[in-house]
């Protein structure tokens, strides 16, 4: 799996000299990580992976990189565990929630946190888990055999439970929309304060 890496990577290159050869053989390296993910979305832990990997690679900061990436390419997975493992009734009502509170409506965080009975670590995931979802079926319109395959790909969610959001997120799109549109309008205002604020800045330096 890495001999094409192990030709090209010695003990003794730094870090960013390893990020050349890496970028140089992109579309390989991009390949193994798909591979060793894979793993991690099947059941295995990334320590578990990247064990039995260890006796592959001779740089140990190649190797602490391959950890580095395989991390980022299976947070998504990982942060969402505690959601994918709720049952179909308590993810109904969890999502439910979560789609009113936090994306129609913005209720306090320990609101949220003290009505779904998680700690802020796993709220903190909820969040990122309901946008993702938000931009897929609302801001991005993808096809709904588009987000099936990127919401399995990213989570591994049982099939029931990717239906339920898909059918509830169309039910509440109009009032999705309306909140997007609502946000989208608040940053647009900030930016402008923002530039308001720089230009009297600068203006009042010119004075000087």
């Amino acid at each position: 799996m890495f001999e094409t890496f192990e030709k090209r990577i010695t003990q003794d290159m730094s870090k960013s000299e390893i990020d050349k050869v890496l970028h140089s053989e992109k579309t390989e390296y991009n390949e193994v990580l798909k591979e060793l993910s894979e793993r991690v979305k099947d059941g295995e832990s990334i320590d578990e992976v990247i064990g039995s990997i260890k006796e592959e690679i001779s740089s140990s900061l190649f190797l602490e990189t391959v950890k580095e990436d395989l991390r980022d390419c299976t947070i998504s997975f990982v942060e969402s565990e505690y959601i994918r493992k709720l049952d179909l009734l308590s993810f109904k009502d969890c999502i439910q929630y979560a789609l009113d509170n936090l994306l129609v409506s913005k209720e306090k965080d320990e609101e949220v946190v003290k009505y779904l009975q998680i700690d802020k670590t796993q709220f903190g995931y909820l969040v990122k888990f309901m946008n993702t979802a938000n931009d897929l079926i609302v801001i991005k319109r993808f096809t709904k055999n588009n987000y099936y395959a990127i919401m399995f790909d990213l989570f591994r969610l049982e099939e029931s439970k990717t239906e339920y959001i898909w059918e509830l997120f169309e039910e509440k799109k109009k009032s999705l929309v309306t909140a997007a549109l609502l946000n989208a309008i608040t940053s647009i205002r900030r930016v402008n304060n923002n530039i308001e604020f720089l230009y009297e800045l600068l203006s009042n330096l010119g004075d000087e």
